[in-house]
């Protein structure tokens, strides 16, 4: 039992900690304003070949300093998605590092887990945390003027 509630925690910290990161950018940079335009921008993600529908991306613009930039996206069921900064649609031109999370809804959580803090929503990370941290995950994504379509995160669980 503790070790299924540590694996939850550990799940639900990951993506706090990704939120809190997400939150503290958008706070201290207006999303895409006149000085950093949005360019809209789509991608996949797939694992093992299969698209990673409900797959949680989020993008931290490197090199920014406090000044960076978050942008995320959820995966439908194709796999596709479309980046947001704050309310706008796509995202500012620049190199940003890319964590993704792919909760696993159909783990359902026991109701002492619920009572304890866990989200109905959480679930364990179907990746095991290997893309979950923007700072030692080796995705990238370079956003050029006129581009719109990211390479696809090609993923292996």
């Amino acid at each position: 039992m503790r070790k299924s509630l540590s694996g939850v925690f550990w799940v639900k910290e990951a993506y706090s900690k990704l939120l809190l990161i997400a939150c503290m950018a958008l706070l201290v940079t207006p999303a895409c304003s006149r000085a950093s335009k949005c360019i809209p921008v789509v991608g996949k993600v797939s694992v093992d070949g299969k698209p990673a529908s409900g797959a949680v991306l989020i993008f931290i613009q490197e090199g920014a300093g406090m000044n960076a930039v978050s942008s995320s996206a959820v995966a439908e069921g194709d796999g596709s998605f479309h980046v947001l900064t704050g309310n706008d649609r796509g995202m500012p031109l620049g190199t940003y590092r890319v964590s993704i999370a792919w909760p696993d809804k159909s783990k359902k959580l026991t109701p002492s887990q619920i009572m304890q803090g866990a989200s109905p929503e959480d679930g364990p990370d179907k990746l095991k945390g290997k893309y979950s941290n923007s700072q030692t995950s080796s995705l990238r994504a370079e956003i050029k003027s006129g581009m719109s379509d990211l390479a696809p995160f090609e993923l292996e669980s």
